[in-house]
C-alpha cells in the first residue's frame, strides 16, 4: 500500500518535471518553425568564392554565410513574443536548470534589445538549430547529461567510447 502511494507520488512529480522541460522545448520549437525554410536561409559561401575575396581567404576552415541571401519571414511581434516567453520562463522544479539557463543566455546574446545591438536572425537560427552537442529535447538533454556531465555515468561512457575507438584502430 505504501509503495503504491509512493510510486504514484513519484510518477506525478516526474510527469510534472517532464512537462516543464517539454514546455521549454515547445517555446523553442514554435519559434524554430516560424523561421525561414532551408531554401530561404542564408547561403554558405563556397571555397572558391572565399579564395577570391581578400579578407575571406584567411578564413579557410570557418563557415561563412552570405547574409544578403537570407529571406526573412518572421515579424517583429513574433520575435518579441519569443524572447518574452523565453526570458520569463520559470526554471523552478527543472532538472539541469543551469544548462537551460545557459542556453537561454546564449540565445539572448542575439536579442533585438541586446547591449551590443547585434541582432541577426541568421545567428539566432544557427543557435536554435538541432545539435547533438547542445540538445534541447527533454530526453536528449537527459542522455547528454548522462553521457558527458554526470561524473558517475560519464566516466563509464567515456571508458567504453575509448575502448571502442581502440578496437576500431586495431
Amino acid at each position: 500500500m505504501l509503495s503504491t502511494a509512493l510510486n504514484t507520488l513519484l510518477n506525478v512529480i516526474t510527469l510534472g518535471i517532464y512537462q516543464k522541460h517539454l514546455r521549454y522545448y515547445k517555446i523553442i520549437e514554435e519559434f524554430r518553425n516560424k523561421l525561414p525554410r532551408p531554401q530561404n536561409e542564408a547561403r554558405t559561401i563556397s571555397e572558391e568564392e572565399k579564395s577570391v575575396h581578400p579578407i575571406l581567404s584567411s578564413l579557410k576552415y570557418m563557415k561563412v554565410l552570405d547574409l544578403s541571401s537570407h529571406k526573412i519571414s518572421v515579424s517583429e511581434a513574433d520575435i518579441d513574443q519569443f524572447y518574452n516567453r523565453l526570458n520569463n520562463f520559470d526554471y523552478r522544479w527543472m532538472l539541469f536548470k543551469k544548462y537551460y539557463k545557459s542556453y537561454t543566455n546564449n540565445i539572448n546574446r542575439f536579442s533585438p534589445v541586446a547591449e551590443n545591438k547585434n541582432f541577426n536572425l541568421v545567428m539566432v537560427q544557427q543557435v536554435l538549430a538541432n545539435d547533438s552537442l547542445k540538445p534541447i529535447k527533454p530526453f536528449d538533454v537527459l542522455i547528454f547529461h548522462l553521457k558527458w556531465k554526470i561524473k558517475l555515468t560519464s566516466n563509464i561512457y567515456i571508458w567504453f567510447f575509448n575502448q571502442s575507438k581502440k578496437r576500431r584502430r586495431s
